[in-house]
C-alpha cells in the first residue's frame, strides 16, 4: 500500500495513492510517501524515481538489518527500529521502518503496522508536521519512543515486586519470570544502544536534511536522544536487576542445599562408627571377647551412645550442626 500525504504550493493537504507523486514533482510543496508491504520492484522503482541511492535502497529491503544513519547528497537514511505492537510483559514485537528525508519529502518504508506511523497519521497537526519533514520525522521517532518508555516503565513495578518473592524465599516459577524479562530486556538493551548511538552522531552532523528545520528539528532531536539515552540506561538497569535476583536466588538455593549436605554428613559421620561397632560384633565367630559377659550388651549401648552424644558436642562446637 502507498499512502500520500501532499502540501501543495497552495497550502492545500491532500491524502491519496502514488498518483500523487507525479502531481508533487510538478508543482512542488511538501509530500509524505508511507511505503508499506508494497512489492520489491515498485518499491524500487519508485525509491529510485525520488532520488535514494541504491545502496540506501538495498538496505531498507533487508529483512533484518541493523539501526543505521546515512547521510547523501539527495537525502539522509535512517534504519530504525519501530514498534508494531506492545503486549503486556514486556512483549514488544518490532519492525524494521526505514526512513529517507530529503528537501521537502519524507519516505518511510515498512513491511506491517508501525505504532509510530499510524499515530501521526491521526494527529490533529499533521498539516503541519508535513510542511517540515524532518519535524514530521521527529515526532514519528519520538511516538515510538515514548511507547518503549511507556512498556520499560511497567517493568519497574513488576520487578519490584518478584524482588520481595524473592526477598521471602522464592520459588522455580518467580525464578523462570526473572529470566525471561532478562531475556526480553537484553534484546531491547541492544536495539535501544544501536538508537542512542545514532541519534548521538545525528546531533553531531547539523548540515544534514534530518536537522533542516532550525532549532524546532534540533530540539526535537535531541527529545529523542534524551529519551533512548534514558531506555538505555533503564534497560541496563533492569537487566542487571534481573541478573542480581536470579543470582541471589540461585546463591540462596545453593546455600539451602549445603545446610542439607552438612546435616546429612553431619549424621553420616554419626552412624559411621556406630555401625562399624554393630558390624564388628554382629560377625559369626565362636571366639570373640566380650561375646558372654553378662553387661557386654549394656557396656557396647553405652559405649555407642557416648560416641554419638561425644560427636554431637564436637560439630556443635564447631558450628557444623
Amino acid at each position: 500500500m502507498i499512502d500520500v500525504h501532499w502540501v501543495d504550493e497552495d497550502g492545500r493537504t491532500r491524502r491519496g495513492d502514488a498518483t500523487l507523486i507525479d502531481a508533487w514533482q510538478q508543482q512542488s510543496g511538501f509530500i509524505w510517501i508511507d511505503l508499506c508491504g508494497e512489492p520489491a520492484d515498485r518499491e524500487r522503482e519508485l525509491l529510485a524515481r525520488m532520488g535514494c541511492h541504491r545502496l540506501a535502497i538495498q538496505d531498507a529491503q533487508r529483512i533484518r538489518h541493523p539501526p543505521k544513519v546515512e547521510h547523501f547528497e539527495a537525502n539522509s537514511f535512517l534504519i530504525y527500529r519501530g514498534i508494531r505492537r506492545v503486549q503486556p510483559d514486556l512483549e514488544i514485537e518490532t519492525l524494521s521502518i526505514a526512513f529517507f528525508v530529503g528537501a521537502g519529502y519524507l519516505i518511510t518504508r515498512h513491511d506491517g503496522d508501525s505504532v509510530g506511523v499510524e499515530q501521526i497519521k491521526r494527529d490533529e497537526n499533521l498539516d503541519a508536521l508535513l510542511r517540515a519533514p524532518a519535524q514530521l520525522l521527529c515526532r514519528i521517532l519520538k511516538i515510538s519512543a515514548n511507547t518503549y518508555l511507556d512498556a520499560i516503565l511497567e517493568v519497574e513495578e513488576v520487578l519490584a515486586d518478584l524482588e520481595e518473592q524473592m526477598s521471602a524465599g522464592g520459588s522455580d516459577e518467580v525464578l523462570m519470570t526473572v529470566i525471561s524479562y532478562r531475556t526480553k530486556l537484553r534484546k531491547l538493551r541492544r536495539v535501544f544502544a544501536y538508537h542512542e548511538k545514532i541519534f548521538a552522531e545525528i546531533m553531531k552532523q547539523p548540515a544534514t536534511h534530518m536537522t533542516s528545520g532550525g532549532d524546532e528539528t534540533r530540539h526535537l532531536l535531541q527529545d529523542v536522544y534524551d529519551k533512548f539515552e534514558r531506555l538505555s540506561s533503564l534497560s541496563s538497569m533492569y537487566y542487571d536487576l534481573c541478573g542480581d535476583l536470579s543470582d541471589g536466588y540461585l546463591s540462596l538455593t545453593s546455600h539451602q542445599l549445603n545446610r542439607t549436605m552438612q546435616v546429612l554428613t553431619v549424621i553420616t559421620a554419626i552412624f559411621v562408627p556406630l555401625g562399624f561397632l554393630a558390624g564388628l560384633y554382629g560377625m559369626n565367630f565362636d571366639y570373640i571377647p566380650e561375646l558372654h559377659f553378662k553387661y557386654g550388651y549394656f557396656v557396647l549401648i553405652s559405649a555407642m551412645a557416648a560416641i554419638a552424644l561425644g560427636l554431637l558436642t564436637l560439630f556443635r562446637r564447631k558450628r557444623w550442626l
